[in-house]
């Protein structure tokens, strides 16, 4: 029997090490091709199959020093191309190349010119589609639009259409792509998983009614709408936890409601489930946003969660938590009014997000990604032999 050679290509870090883990158990991986110097990734995965480019990954850090929030897309767009042109070197030993969005046109072109089967993973919504909101919301906050959102944005695009398949991670995602006239037939969708021996729920020490959020606190995240949202609620014995980094965009926000949160810089994910078993109900209010994982790590330690609509999830709306108009600082307080008064209630959508998030761990994400390598060598395979005859 004839197995494909999986290679996995991604610039940057996040959860890429599970798309490389799931060809590793499947027996398929060739390489883990990434620009992170930090080593990361899953003690599963086998060191041998991994690739590190430094260049890209000294030029992103250097970056990162640079206090300008309108350089960040224009970062991108130059470490993920020098990437890009390193990272084909291994690309090419592919039957199925895998990438993440954004880093991967020059090793797509290659490999589509020698007939080799393509996936790009995009976990946001649709390019234009996150393009035309966040230029929205710059407007409404009086921000002039980064320098090179253009760049990146073309080669986004370019990426997702030239690609045989699309692997998004919600239905959310999903239908931005099918709006903006990608196939349903190459749109394929796994929701990310998390670790259900890490995040396990535990006793609250208080009384306190915690709301908490954990990611980067930036405009595309919402935070300005939940900060409004907290202001308004107005009750007593409650807190608000923001644990994350803060990007430029939303500084001026951060400093205008200062003694109404307390704040906890970025926290490693091992240290996440200790947070959620101390707080009363997680909220993400993104003005886009594919499928966070921290969703699930939230539900799984316990919590309702409330959710933007343009938030990609598998939270069931009155079931797990709520799913709220996107910019909506009045609807997230009034649930969160409603959860503050009826405490049996939010502990139940506690227990029942808890229960129903079990399905979507990362031992479920691998076998379904193992499950799509299959059908999609079987149908290259089968178009091969198809041709040759």
């Amino acid at each position: 029997m004839i197995v494909p050679k999986v290679v996995v290509s991604s610039a940057g870090i996040g959860y890429a090490y599970q798309v490389a883990l799931a060809s590793q158990k499947a027996g398929i991986l060739r390489w883990f091709v990434t620009g992170a110097l930090s080593n990361y990734t899953s003690a599963e995965l086998d060191p041998r199959r991994v690739k590190r480019l430094w260049v890209p990954g000294v030029m992103n850090r250097a970056f990162t020093y640079i206090p300008r929030a309108k350089l960040q897309p224009w970062t991108y767009w130059v470490t993920d191309n020098i990437f890009d042109l390193l990272a084909y070197q291994y690309a090419r030993e592919a039957d199925i190349f895998h990438f993440f969005n954004h880093s991967g046109l020059y090793s797509l072109n290659k490999m589509l010119a020698n007939g080799i089967v393509s996936i790009v993973q995009r976990d946001s919504a649709h390019p234009v589609v996150q393009h035309n909101l966040m230029h929205e919301e710059y407007e409404n906050f009086g921000i002039r639009r980064p320098i090179g959102n253009q760049a990146v944005l073309d080669k986004s695009v370019s990426e997702i259409d030239a690609a045989n398949y699309v692997l998004v991670p919600s239905d959310y995602v999903g239908r931005t792509m099918s709006e903006q006239g990608v196939p349903d037939s190459k749109i394929l969708k796994i929701p990310l998983g998390f670790h259900p021996s890490r995040f396990l729920p535990g006793l609250k020490r208080d009384a306190t009614f915690r709301v908490v959020y954990a990611g980067a606190l930036s405009l595309q995240k919402g935070i300005p709408y939940l900060l409004e949202a907290f202001t308004r609620l107005n009750i007593p014995d409650s807190e608000l936890l923001l644990v994350g980094n803060p990007t430029p965009d939303v500084v001026a926000v951060l400093s205008r409601y200062s003694d109404k949160f307390r704040h906890l810089p970025f926290v490693r994910q091992g240290n996440l489930a200790s947070i959620f078993q101390q707080a009363s109900v997680f909220v993400i209010a993104s003005i886009q946003d594919g499928c966070p994982a921290v969703v699930h790590e939230a539900a799984a330690c316990g919590l309702p969660v409330i959710v933007s609509e343009n938030v990609g999830t598998t939270i069931r709306d009155g079931l797990d938590g709520f799913i709220v108009p996107v910019r909506s600082a009045e609807a997230i307080t009034e649930k969160l009014l409603y959860l503050y008064q009826h405490p049996e209630i939010c502990r139940a959508m506690g227990a029942a997000a808890r229960c129903h998030v079990q399905q979507f761990t990362w031992d479920s994400y691998h076998s379904e990604l193992a499950g799509h390598y299959d059908a999609i060598w079987d149908r290259y395979r089968s178009t091969t032999i198809h041709s040759e005859h």
